[in-house]
């Protein structure tokens, strides 16, 4: 039996519309449970960041932050696809979940980084959400420069920090108007021990829960790999210069 899940997906019939599109960055669902990730830190120590059951749904994956010092964040090395820099997008988004309530006189801001540069943070301090639930977090950027490899760096300036991060994309600031077009829509289907993708990928590799790839192949839409009923698998796959993720269950 096929199990299709759909990544990304835009229809369009004789209107004109804008897309939206997004860049995922990272939703850790190809890294290793308790895998160490680095930090932007002060000192050595000052923070931890680490690969965790989501709080709320033990299938998924998502990044414990927890903090001692000011300006301790989650860095992410990211490249963009081919012919994009950072300048193509002007907004972060992301989940974020609090473990704990941040005390009223705590130093407490939203940072965003581009290496050393700010790209956003809060204008004053805040709440930055409810204690013990999923919240997401949508920032328009600023400063960008024109790259396209660069380290990422996010989260909360607090020295008393312990939170999850989770699905955190770029979006992108150039809408595209369409007009009759048909609709297009990108899948990934796994039958039998065949992944099958609905568009020719430039890049494709499959990932067990615990992060290991499994196979991999360039400028093809199918690939052959053992997979055990019941298991979860994660896709990774470049299409048309953009980097689609999807998890799937045999």
């Amino acid at each position: 039996m096929k199990k299709q899940l759909f990544i990304f997906a835009f229809a369009v019939c004789g209107l004109n519309v804008f897309s939206q599109t997004t860049f995922t960055v990272e939703n850790f669902e190809a890294k290793a449970l308790n895998e160490d990730l680095p930090m932007r830190e002060w000192n050595a120590g000052d923070g931890t960041a680490i690969v965790k059951a989501n709080p709320t749904d033990a299938a998924q994956k998502s990044a414990l932050i927890v903090t001692s010092n000011y300006d301790a964040h989650l860095k992410i090395n990211v490249t963009l696809p081919v012919g994009k820099n950072l300048t193509d997008y002007n907004k972060i988004k992301f989940d974020i979940y609090l473990n704990q309530e941040h005390p009223l006189d705590d130093y407490k801001k939203m940072m965003v980084y581009a290496g050393n540069d700010v790209i956003y943070q809060d204008a004053d301090y805040t709440i930055q959400a409810p204690i013990a639930t999923w919240t997401t977090k949508e920032y328009t950027l600023s400063n960008l420069k024109a790259i396209n490899t660069f380290d990422l760096d996010l989260g909360i300036t607090t020295d008393k920090g312990n939170y999850y991060i989770d699905n955190i994309v770029l979006v992108q600031k150039s809408a595209t108007a369409l007009s009759e077009v048909e609709a297009e829509t990108f899948s990934a289907t796994v039958s039998s021990n065949t992944i099958e993708l609905s568009q020719v990928a430039s890049s494709l590799m499959v990932f067990d829960i615990t992060g290991q790839m499994l196979v991999s192949a360039e400028n093809t839409s199918s690939v052959e790999v053992s997979l055990r009923d019941g298991s979860v698998y994660v896709i990774k796959a470049v299409v048309n210069g953009r980097l689609q993720t999807v998890k799937i269950v045999k």
